[in-house]
């Protein structure tokens, strides 16, 4: 215990592998423990709810999944949705009809063929109808449809149920309330997401 050893030089130190150095000052932080709570931050946390209801199809992502902005998490099959892409479709359809008769009627009219009351019917169809597709339109936008995605519809002819529920922005899953073939409804929390 006592028992010292001495090197008759430092080169006979090393060749025996002991090095030696001079102490240092470090700063050391201290330490503490305590009762906390943690929280996320309110600005980039979100409770992820559809804008329609309808029956879990596709669920994407699981708690600690990292997903990025515009993301799909979930798919709906959603009855509310098929029904307003139809009228979106419908609408088109129906403006482009009124909107022929009304130019139609304007040629007339203007020849003195078509009576003035017939002329002013048929352009308040064509608004009427305009309307009826703006509205059709934006109440795709309020189920969270891009205009994008509204191009395509009216391209495709797209009259499906599927609502696809996508990532407000960047970042991780922390809770998930979705199963397939359940009923997602309005005002249910699918998804937290910070």
């Amino acid at each position: 215990q006592s028992m010292k050893i001495k090197f008759s030089s430092k080169h006979s130190a090393k060749i025996a592998g002991v090095l030696t150095a001079l102490p240092k000052e470090i700063s050391a932080a201290p330490s503490f423990e305590a009762y906390c709570q943690l929280n996320y931050n309110g600005n980039k946390l979100s409770n992820i709810t559809p804008f329609g209801s309808g029956v879990v199809s596709q669920v994407l992502v699981d708690v600690g999944s990292l997903v990025e902005e515009g993301e799909v998490l979930i798919e709906i099959h959603s009855a509310e949705i098929a029904d307003a892409k139809a009228n979106f479709l419908t609408s088109i359809v129906d403006y482009q009809i009124k909107n022929l008769n009304f130019k139609r009627e304007e040629v007339l009219s203007s020849q003195k063929i078509s009576s003035i009351q017939e002329y002013q019917e048929a352009e308040a169809a064509s608004k009427i109808a305009s309307l009826a597709k703006i509205t059709a339109r934006q109440k795709l936008l309020n189920y969270g449809f891009t205009e994008r995605e509204i191009v395509e519809i009216e391209k495709t002819q797209d009259s499906s149920a599927s609502l696809k529920i996508k990532a407000p922005y960047k970042g991780t899953i922390l809770m998930r309330n979705a199963v397939v073939g359940e009923v997602a409804e309005i005002n249910k929390t699918l998804f937290t997401l910070a």
